[in-house]
């Protein structure tokens, strides 16, 4: 785990232990994820987030890949 500054970013590493269950994909204005995939705006994230709404809405799987 991690401690963050004062402006959410990543400060030092800490003895904490989390159990990682999953990554996920999301607009951060900070470059750093540590595992997660960084989308480059809101609005990408936003659109995305229709895009999957709308198939999961008539009943249709979502299977994301990513190369």
């Amino acid at each position: 785990m991690w401690d963050l500054d004062t402006e959410g970013d990543y400060a030092r590493e800490t003895e904490r232990k989390v159990r990682d269950t999953a990554y996920w994909l999301h607009f951060s204005q900070y470059m750093t994820t540590l595992g997660c995939i960084r989308l480059e705006s809101e609005v990408d994230a936003a659109a995305l987030a229709r895009l999957i709404e709308a198939k999961l809405n008539s009943g249709e799987d979502v299977w994301i890949e990513v190369r």
